[in-house]
């Protein structure tokens, strides 16, 4: 399900979305390569690598934002917070005129839902934030420790990352995008397009939880 699917149609093309969060899945893959290995148990298990081995990559990408807070381009905690942010943070790589661009995307980009068939890296998983909830509340008060360990059992890797809050200029060269894992927060980055290619250019903001 996209975010035209929830019945919310976005200024820009879905296909743009898609291209760029490649570009940054690709940006990453180091951090998904594991030595978790299945044993004779069934059970993925830690592996010492031997000189000829290669790691394995899984990456798992939570299929929409979790973040039911975030206010404003940059996914501050307020609005007023965001005001502010905007102001000191955003006009150096954005006009005011992409700035309101890029505010009438918010409400798709904030529900945008990743569809597995449509990322094209074998190395991808896409978890549903359902599942990810439902694995919460079955946890309990012990969800935060334990849910890596159930996520490596089920899926092979600790991480789940999440690209959420993709909003582009007028023209569509750059592009603002949070970036995080269940571990480390997330990041408010500035993407910009060289090429048929999108790179990173500008952290903006870094929060840790």
């Amino acid at each position: 399900m996209s975010s035209a699917a929830l019945g919310q149609k976005s200024p820009v093309p879905e296909r743009l979305v898609y291209e760029l969060t490649h570009s940054i899945l690709n940006e990453l893959r180091p951090q998904a390569q594991t030595w978790y290995k299945r044993g004779a148990n069934g059970k993925y298990q830690w592996q010492r690598p031997t000189p000829n081995d290669t790691p394995a990559v899984r990456l798992l990408l939570q299929d929409r934002s979790g973040v039911a807070w975030c206010k404003g381009l940059l996914c501050s905690s307020s609005a007023a917070d965001s005001a502010r942010d905007e102001q000191e943070l955003t006009p150096r790589y954005f006009s005011p005129a992409d700035l309101a661009y890029m505010r009438q995307q918010l409400p798709t980009a904030a529900s945008f839902v990743f569809r597995q068939v449509r990322i094209k890296l074998p190395w991808v998983h896409v978890v549903p934030l359902d599942t990810l909830n439902a694995l919460r509340k079955r946890l309990g008060w012990q969800a935060r420790p334990w849910l890596g360990d159930t996520l490596l059992q089920r899926y092979g890797n600790q991480s789940i990352y999440h690209i959420s809050r993709i909003v582009f200029t007028r023209d569509r060269r750059r592009a603002l995008v949070a970036v995080g894992s269940n571990y480390n927060g997330y990041t408010v980055a500035v993407y910009r397009k060289n090429g048929a290619v999108w790179r990173w250019e500008r952290e903006l903001m870094m929060v840790e939880y």
